[in-house]
């Protein structure tokens, strides 16, 4: 099993340093990345997102899970908020470090370790059941989340930079960034054809599914390279004390604190074990993304997403481990 993992999260690591060599012989600069992180944040993470959550199986007995995963992140969320000051982050880097502290790489790490772990097993369709749904909720509460903490530190700046801006206007500006974030309108947009589908039987025309399924397939390589063709020695040295603290909370409080919720929630095995997983997958490359396009440290987050993947196999390890498997 645990080379299992390694096999999952060794494609990732090529294609981060697949990207700093491209940047390396100037195959492409950075401008060149940061235009491929904008199709991959407006197309092709949208159309992964819609298209793995619509796919999911029945709807009920998750509640919850659901409320174990999304409670959970919610409050490393808020202890990464409470205890960020005290621990040297600096206040700009606030929202980022919050936001990289909870945020999983759920779809491109943690389905693939699921489907390995139960492949043959009596919890496998279970398992995967609930990976899906816990997803369309997660997936929801992750985005929202970060344009909240992000769109909310744009307010301060402009506050600072062209005086003091109405409690309205903040208001209208928050809710105008989540109404129009494609990530939130992906997974919205997943939950609306996964009711379609389960309650009337109702799925969009063939060559849209593919088209969306070709997209989605672009969302993890082209995140990946953009990513390692950004990060420079430099970055990483300047935001390596932040970003392992950040890496702390994600690898090590956050599945922590799920155990002991899904204790407190006593769990079946196979939500249990989907929940879990989840909590102890590395930093989600949209927090990188996401800091790029609304202006937070993505210095800080892009570190974060190389620290964590490649140590979190000891936190999913752990997991799979200390988890009753059949």
């Amino acid at each position: 099993m645990l080379l299992s993992v390694i096999g999952i999260l060794l494609p990732v690591a090529l294609l981060l340093a697949l990207g700093a060599v491209l940047r390396h012989i100037r195959f492409f600069d950075e401008a060149f990345a940061s235009k491929l992180l904008r199709l991959v944040f407006y197309t092709a993470l949208p159309c992964m997102l819609a298209n793995s959550i619509s796919k999911a199986g029945s709807l009920g007995g998750v509640g919850a899970a659901t409320a174990v995963l999304c409670g959970t992140a919610v409050a490393v969320c808020v202890l990464a908020a409470l205890l960020a000051r005290p621990l040297g982050i600096k206040r700009s880097s606030i929202p980022s470090f919050c936001q990289t502290a909870f945020r999983s790489n759920s779809a491109y790490v943690g389905v693939p370790v699921l489907t390995l772990a139960t492949a043959g097993t009596a919890l496998e369709e279970e398992t995967m059941r609930v990976a899906m749904l816990t997803l369309a909720a997660y997936s929801v509460l992750c985005n929202v989340g970060a344009v909240l903490l992000l769109a909310g530190c744009e307010s301060q700046a402009n506050n600072g930079a062209g005086g003091q801006q109405t409690l309205k206007r903040r208001i209208i500006h928050i809710a105008n960034e989540i109404a129009t974030n494609p990530l939130i309108f992906g997974s919205v947009t997943g939950l609306i054809l996964l009711a379609m589908r389960r309650g009337y039987g109702i799925t969009l025309p063939t060559p849209i599914t593919k088209t969306m399924s070709l997209l989605g397939a672009m969302a993890t390589p082209g995140a990946l390279l953009a990513l390692g063709a950004s990060l420079t020695a430099e970055r990483l040295k300047a935001s390596l004390r932040p970003a392992s603290i950040a890496v702390v909370f994600k690898l090590i409080i956050c599945p922590l604190l799920g155990v002991a919720a899904a204790a407190a929630f006593n769990l079946p095995p196979a939500h249990r074990l989907a929940v879990l997983v989840y909590l102890a997958c590395p930093c989600s490359t949209s927090s990188y993304i996401m800091d790029k396009a609304m202006g937070g440290d993505a210095d800080l987050s892009g570190a974060a997403v190389v620290l964590s993947t490649a140590l979190c196999t000891a936190s999913i390890a752990a997991v799979l481990f200390g988890t009753a498997m059949p």
